[in-house]
Parts: C-alpha cells; sequence; structure tokens
C-alpha cells in the first residue's frame, strides 16, 4: 500500500506579492522583480504603477523586445494613454 503524502502548494496572495516586488525593486533586484510584477499585471493589467515598474524591470532583460516594453511604459502614469 502506498502512503501519500499530500503536497502543499503555497500561493501568495496579491498583497504579499506586492510586496515582495516592491523589495525587489527597491532593492533595484529588477531582473528577479519581473515575474512578479507579471503576475501582478496578470490580476490588474490597467494598474500604471505595475505597468511602470514592470516596464522598467524588462529594461534589465536583455532579450525583452522593444515593443513588449514599450507597450508596459505606454501605460505608466503621465503617458497621456
Amino acid at each position: 500500500m502506498f502512503n501519500f503524502v499530500p503536497l502543499l502548494v503555497f500561493s501568495q496572495t496579491p498583497k504579499e506579492l506586492k510586496n515582495d516586488a516592491q523589495k525587489l525593486f527597491d532593492n533595484q533586484q529588477f531582473v528577479e522583480a519581473t515575474p512578479l510584477y507579471s503576475r501582478l499585471l496578470a490580476i490588474e493589467p490597467k494598474n500604471h504603477d505595475y505597468n511602470f515598474k514592470y516596464g522598467t524591470c524588462l529594461l534589465f532583460q536583455s532579450k525583452v523586445g522593444g515593443h513588449k516594453l514599450f507597450l508596459n511604459l505606454s501605460m505608466a502614469p503621465g503617458s497621456n494613454q
């Protein structure tokens, strides 16, 4: 007979995700913050702060095309969107 150990998967709440992303961003760990801001944008795609910070993080990703970067930075505050 097999004994199955339940696998606990911990998911972050949006608030925890935001706090973690902000800490990384504040510490200029932009590459590490990129996937967190991507997840936050999946929750709130029109959030100006998330778009600005995600776009900033993309600046540090050498593999990202300029069109994706421009799209997110254009959603930032003051972009006349």
